[in-house]
């Protein structure tokens, strides 16, 4: 409000004693109930020059103490309010002057200064009131140190790294400032270098090498607080993987494997040593791991049902997968039975295993086409859609069927040019390999990088890519 010239205190100022006011600190203290007075006095002779100043006479009454609270200043009124009014407000304050003779000769612009103050003097009353109550809220260090089982000297020492407190304690100490909401600058949980390590198998494949070349880019953007390692294997084993898993001394490891009880075992050993396992494009339910990065794929398979449902005319169909033992192609195939049951115009006449290999997948389709020569539509759960092309031109059923398949690449995106391919699913592995590192950044507590929370749900969405909807250029 106006900026005071002086201050003359016949007691002390409130403001010297913030404490006695604030609810809940010290005593019970009862509200400032104050009444301002104006006293309007001539400053300088002639009479007739204008007044540009006056002096408050504010007297109230703090029940706290019982004493009376009186204090004189000096104010220019020929300046706006540039400040808050210096004092506690008050529940009922009037302002009025003590002789209109004075006030009549005061020009508009103290008068309006006059009016001004005796609004926002109230006004004034609502922030304290509001700020008491905040600063009866406000967390404290003994706060933290309560949830989180220590002292407040270590607590201080954690939130000011002062050092000589294990990981540990530090670790509980921050999640407890967090839980709290601790209106500080926190320090990062983790301390020495975070090692990752991404198993990626068989990179001949065009999604793997899309993870790839996200994770390469992802490195690149890290600090030095965290390294990525790929680690590149030639065949999706079992044996293969829980060797890569155990091979290293890595603090974390994401890792695309199928569903298998070796692989679990490897999993629930490196979570009991404190090195968590995110699975990617392909989960592991129920397994130690942290979390699972990857889209839905019960709704994919729904969503190919969906629109072959809607496009095909009746007669079969023939799936094409890696095999079932990868956790992603049993969903996907449980939800294309569970969309095409709704309506009962197409069937699943046969399910081939081509192993994601382009020419055992043709050969295979070649004959299951012989079998099936009702066969309307291949829905290609995995990544031999080379080998699908090739069975289509062969030309063995009576029509082309409609096709259906998975990843946006440079083949699938000239198929679907040319009409061979009907659509492709893509379950944007870019994003599957960014929610992955995210997951693990919040893990081991590295501060201001992610949103994310515990426990970690995959929201990676699929993307549904016809000769319509192409992007001019390709990921990767």
């Amino acid at each position: 409000m106006w900026q005071p010239r002086q201050q003359l205190g016949w007691i002390r100022r409130p403001d010297k004693q913030r404490r006695a006011f604030q609810p809940g600190v010290g005593r019970k203290v009862s509200p400032l109930v104050a009444r301002a007075e104006f006293q309007v006095v001539h400053s300088a002779s002639p009479p007739v020059r204008p007044i540009r100043k006056a002096q408050v006479h504010l007297t109230g009454t703090v029940i706290q103490s019982g004493g009376l609270l009186r204090q004189r200043t000096s104010f220019d009124l020929s300046k706006r309010f540039a400040r808050r009014f210096p004092w506690s407000g008050s529940t009922l304050v009037s302002v009025r002057p003590f002789s209109g003779r004075v006030i009549s000769k005061l020009d508009r612009m103290s008068q309006a200064a006059l009016i001004d103050f005796n609004q926002k003097w109230a006004c004034r009353s609502q922030d304290t009131e509001k700020m008491e109550r905040k600063s009866s809220s406000r967390v404290r260090l003994f706060d933290v140190a309560a949830l989180a089982g220590v002292g407040s000297a270590t607590v201080d020492r954690v939130i000011h790294e002062r050092g000589n407190v294990s990981d540990v304690v530090r670790k509980r100490v921050l999640d407890a400032a967090r839980t709290l909401g601790l209106k500080r600058v926190l320090p990062s949980s983790h301390h020495a270098i975070v090692r990752l390590n991404v198993i990626l198998a068989r990179p001949e494949l065009p999604l793997i090498q899309r993870m790839g070349f996200e994770f390469r880019r992802l490195a690149q953007r890290m600090n030095h607080s965290l390294t990525i390692h790929r680690t590149v294997l030639e065949d999706e084993e079992p044996a293969t993987i829980v060797a890569a898993l155990h091979r290293g001394a890595y603090d974390a490891a994401i890792v695309y494997a199928q569903d298998h009880p070796l692989i679990r075992a490897a999993i629930a050993y490196l979570a009991k040593q404190g090195r968590p396992v995110v699975t990617m494009i392909s989960d592991l339910p129920g397994s130690a791991r942290l979390a699972y990065a990857g889209t839905d794929h019960y709704k994919a398979g729904r969503s190919a049902g969906y629109f072959l449902d809607l496009m095909a005319r009746p007669g079969s169909i023939v799936v094409l997968c890696n095999h079932l033992g990868f956790q992603s192609h049993a969903e996907r195939l449980h939800g294309l039975k569970d969309q095409l049951a709704e309506t009962g115009k197409l069937v699943v006449a046969e399910v081939v295993e081509g192993g994601d290999d382009a020419i055992r997948s043709e050969v295979r389709l070649k004959e299951a086409f012989r079998r099936n020569p009702s066969t309307v539509a291949v829905y290609n759960i995995g990544a031999g859609n080379r080998g699908v092309v090739g069975a289509i031109k062969s030309d063995i059923l009576p029509s082309r069927p409609l096709f259906v398949g998975h990843e946006l690449t440079p083949f699938t995106h000239a198929s679907l040019r040319e009409g061979t391919m009907t659509l492709t699913i893509d379950q944007s592995p870019e994003l599957q390999a960014q929610f992955a590192l995210e997951v693990l950044l919040n893990h081991f507590g590295f501060e201001g990088v992610t949103d994310l929370a515990p426990p970690y749900a995959s929201t990676v969405p699929i993307v549904l890519y016809g000769p319509q909807n192409l992007p001019d250029s390709l990921p990767g």
